[in-house]
């Protein structure tokens, strides 16, 4: 397979090198024009999630298949993860999430850094900082991944601590630390953000949570 000079991730993806209609990244022929099959409803979640559970029905392209395999593998870090830490809780990224940050957030220039994702709980904002340096001190990190939102609320209504842990096989895995009232207080607030409505209702309760050492 021959890619054209100067091309990009996101030309990669998102173009149409055989020039047949169907994006590179549902063609599982991209330089071949006479050996396209577009995967039936490729443009539904439902078909991805069907997909993740290898259901013999849903069949991905190649560029998917990739995408699929690569979160795939972050499995055994991450569940070694919860096993160690009972009271973490996480998800590994899913094919259409994935996409959806590739493609809508354009993250084509770096790394997507929480394809593993746990967040561990704590009852207030000292539990947080405790549980972060007993992790520090147990696994390795990634200080450039490192995020204060505590300090720093991000857009001025979310409140947490991320550490980007870092294995052997150079798999990364977000790990977020927030009390327990704050976690119930950003999932409310991230139903919002995925609906693309305005956050700017949430900044007064997330100040308040905060001044009582949430």
């Amino acid at each position: 397979m021959k890619i054209p000079k100067n091309t990009t991730l996101k030309t990669f993806l998102l173009g149409d090198f055989d020039g047949d209609g169907v994006l590179n990244i549902d063609d599982p022929y991209p330089f071949n024009k006479k050996r396209t099959y577009p995967p039936k409803n490729d443009r539904t979640s439902k078909h991805y999630h069907r997909s993740r559970y290898y259901d013999p029905d849903v069949k991905l392209s190649i560029q998917l298949i990739a995408i699929q395999k690569h979160n795939n593998s972050h499995e055994p870090y991450f569940n070694n993860f919860l096993r160690n830490n009972p009271t973490a809780f996480g998800r590994i990224k899913s094919v259409p999430s994935t996409l959806n940050k590739i493609i809508h957030k354009e993250q084509f220039h770096k790394r997507i850094v929480d394809v593993a994702a746990v967040t561990i709980p704590s009852k207030n904002r000292k539990g947080v900082y405790r549980n972060a340096t007993r992790i520090k001190r147990r696994y390795n990190y990634d200080p450039t991944m490192t995020r204060d939102y505590y300090k720093n609320p991000k857009g001025g209504t979310y409140y947490g601590f991320h550490l980007g842990l870092i294995n052997h096989r150079e798999q990364r895995m977000e790990v977020q630390f927030k009390s327990e009232r704050m976690i119930d207080y950003s999932q409310k607030m991230h139903e919002d953000y995925k609906k693309d409505k305005s956050l700017k209702k949430y900044e007064k309760k997330g100040k308040a949570l905060f001044k009582k050492g949430y």
